[in-house]
């Protein structure tokens, strides 16, 4: 695996990762949906880099 790929794919996590963040829907649960949103996207890419 190259060097290029892990930072692309880092990129492209931090993307989603904004993304999701900004779509969560308001109300009393946004937090819990950010939180899990975040930790499933960081949880994945650690994962898929360590592989």
């Amino acid at each position: 695996m190259s060097g290029w790929t892990t930072i692309w794919v880092l990129v492209l996590v931090v993307l989603a990762g904004t993304g999701g963040w900004v779509t969560a829907p308001k109300g009393p649960n946004q937090v819990l949906i950010r939180t899990c949103v975040l930790l499933t996207l960081a949880c994945c890419y650690i994962m898929w880099f360590s592989r």
